[in-house]
């Protein structure tokens, strides 16, 4: 992951965003759930559905911010099968892993 993050926003000589990519998505695949995280969080304005994947895989691996993510593409209706009451299920499920923001998410 810190490779990654080296080729994502380490100095101008190292960058290159789609190494950055390609070693978050062997992570994220490998089981890393920030990685998925990371992926998701590229492509969720553009590719909501391919994003609430991503969020799914880091959320089961314990990743709370993916939960909470995934919570407000279901919140938002930007996915299909989109519910509150699944949104509220992730949210809770967060803030019970510790991730405040969660917490606090109405």
């Amino acid at each position: 992951m810190r490779l990654a993050h080296l080729y994502e926003s380490g100095p101008p000589e190292f960058r290159d965003p789609m190494q950055a990519r390609e070693l978050h998505r062997q992570a994220c695949h490998a089981g890393e759930g920030v990685a998925c995280y990371e992926l998701a969080e590229h492509i969720v304005k553009s590719r909501p559905q391919d994003a609430a994947e991503l969020y799914v895989q880091g959320c089961g691996a314990e990743h709370w911010a993916s939960c909470a993510g995934l919570a407000q593409l279901h919140l938002s209706g930007a996915i299909d099968g989109a519910s509150p009451v699944r949104a509220r299920a992730l949210l809770d499920q967060a803030c019970a892993g510790g991730y405040k923001a969660a917490c606090t998410t109405p």
